[in-house]
């Protein structure tokens, strides 16, 4: 019997949370009796990951259809061009005998007309809430989205339950189904040794993920003002590439550009190895990935009260939430700069365990095959 296939359609081709969750993915279906193939946005760096991976490929060019409102001729254009997007990917779905297409993140509506062209079931991921970034609109309108989203979905995969309420809006709810993101290994390595918080020393606070305020990093550097008027000598290390400006004046008008690091893109891992609190902040963040290796890594972490990450995040016991103000923040990071050695030492253990339990990426890979499963996809 022929092995089924999966076509992933990639609207977002970076290694930011939702490309690398996907890379997680795929990397673990073969292994389980099931074919994949990636229909990829060019230009970007996840494809050369997939050939890293031995993961076949082929590019494509597709247009966001959530953001600022776009004008008539413009929707045209580009409704235009994901249709004929569409008919040449359907074709080689049909071809290549694939059994169901998976849309990567709402971005994009191309991978629903991909199935449609090639009469297959179709499964949206949705990673992210449409109107987490202010101003965030559909295209075409919300009812008209909706009426598409319901049409073309046979299964909604949503990464917390808290996206799942959310994604109500726009999908049948007997159609939603919850899948947690699993990025961490089943087996970790033991947990090394953390660097002290010494109160009187320098404190290194950080924030990863792209600027903008769907990732909160003006409430940490406001954050950060408060703190070292308080006395504390605390820093702010600033990971992820955007325009940087508006915050490099929100740091100067408090006088704290000296204390703020503004990274770009780099790979965080190190970073999580010698920073002494990991801060989560964007509203809304549907399951934040960086909330997860945070823990992962032993890291002190303190996150809003919001979207996904009170589902990583337990209160009191593996970290910290707060609800948003600049002065909320600052006072709870102040509350884990002053824990005890002990507690600490306890607490990084405790959110080290639970999230290799929780977000481990055997389960995540398992998990969607049972999802799969109810779609009549079987390996």
């Amino acid at each position: 019997m022929a092995r089924p296939l999966v076509l992933f359609v990639a609207p977002r081709n970076n290694l930011y949370g939702a490309s690398r969750s996907m890379l997680d993915l795929v990397r673990g279906l073969p292994p389980r009796g099931i074919d994949v193939h990636v229909a990829l946005q060019t230009p970007g760096p996840l494809g050369d990951r997939l050939d890293a991976d031995g993961i076949p490929w082929t590019p494509i060019r597709t247009h966001r259809w959530i953001g600022k409102p776009r004008g008539p001729l413009r929707r045209l254009r580009n409704g235009a061009l994901d249709r004929l997007t569409a008919r040449r990917l359907g074709a080689l779905a049909k071809a290549k005998g694939a059994a169901l297409v998976h849309t990567n993140t709402l971005s994009s509506p191309v991978g629903a007309l991909i199935a449609r062209e090639a009469g297959l079931p179709h499964v949206w991921h949705m990673r992210e809430a449409v109107d987490t970034e202010p101003g965030s609109v559909f295209s075409d309108g919300e009812e008209a989205a909706r009426r598409f989203i319901d049409a073309t979905t046979a299964r909604v995969f949503c990464v917390s339950y808290a996206l799942a309420q959310e994604t109500a809006r726009y999908a049948d709810a007997a159609k939603i189904r919850v899948l947690h993101n699993g990025p961490l290994p089943v087996s970790p390595a033991p947990l090394a040794g953390r660097p002290p918080i010494d109160p009187q020393g320098e404190i290194r606070l950080l924030t990863v993920g792209a600027l903008g305020p769907r990732k909160g990093q003006e409430e940490a550097i406001r954050a950060l003002a408060l703190l070292r008027r308080s006395g504390l000598n605390a820093r702010l290390l600033v990971a992820g590439d955007g325009l940087d400006a508006p915050l490099r004046a929100v740091a100067t008008s408090l006088g704290v550009e000296s204390a703020v690091e503004l990274l770009g893109y780099v790979d965080p891992k190190p970073l999580y190895a010698t920073s002494h609190i990991s801060l989560v902040l964007g509203p809304r963040d549907p399951l934040p990935r960086v909330a997860i290796e945070s823990l992962a890594q032993g890291v002190p972490t303190v996150g809003l009260s919001s979207g996904g990450i009170p589902e990583v995040i337990d209160d009191g016991e593996t970290g910290w939430l707060y609800d948003g103000s600049p002065q909320a923040l600052a006072a709870t990071i102040e509350t884990a700069i002053r824990q005890s050695p002990v507690e600490r030492e306890a607490m990084s253990e405790e959110g080290w365990r639970r999230v290799h339990i929780r977000f481990n990426g055997e389960r995540y890979r398992d998990d969607c095959v049972a999802l799969y499963q109810e779609l009549g996809v079987t390996p």
